[in-house]
């Protein structure tokens, strides 16, 4: 069984939102999805002015239609120029390499748990090079104690390993 994972991305900060997973993606399923990701409370492209994609199927008519309607603009790239959706693209390489290369999924929840914590550690725990070398969302934006110990923290059964002060996640996670 072959799952497809569709996600959007703030080009700015690297906002990653994984918007649908599954193996039955359709038409119909992207239109939902288009709907769900210009809702007018939470949708992920709410405020967003351009939405960038290529020409897969997938991109039907109806969902670049309510995009349009919502006020997205959409914008495809050339047929066979990847690099002009570069971000994605090195997102896709980013997460195949770190995290899903490593594992077989049996299922959607094993593969939707590992998405979700690879997430984690891309927006609060790595750096980004784009990024001057910063984390675009870090876990607590006071700046620690210089002489506290540094701790190693794992994700994905020590796939992930990032090292933080001790007082910078444990303050995040109790506010």
């Amino acid at each position: 069984m072959r799952f497809q994972v569709f996600f959007v991305m703030q080009l700015a900060k690297r906002k990653v939102e994984i918007a649908h997973i599954g193996c039955q993606t359709d038409g119909q399923v992207m239109a939902q999805v288009a709907r769900h990701l210009t809702e007018a409370d939470n949708g992920f492209l709410s405020d967003m002015d351009y939405f960038l994609c290529d020409h897969d199927v997938l991109y039907t008519k109806e969902f670049r239609k309510t995009l349009d309607d919502s006020g997205v603009e959409v914008i495809r790239t050339r047929i066979g120029c990847p690099q002009q959706n570069g971000y994605a693209e090195r997102f896709v390489k980013s997460i195949q390499t770190e995290c899903l290369d490593h594992f077989i999924f049996l299922g959607e929840k094993p593969l939707r748990r590992a998405v979700e914590s690879y997430l984690d550690h891309y927006h609060h725990e790595r750096n980004h090079q784009g990024l001057d070398n910063l984390i675009p969302f870090p876990y607590s934006t006071s700046k620690p104690d210089k002489s506290s110990t540094i701790r190693k923290f794992e994700r994905l059964g020590g796939l992930l390993n990032y090292y933080q002060r001790e007082n910078g996640k444990e303050e995040a996670l109790a506010a």
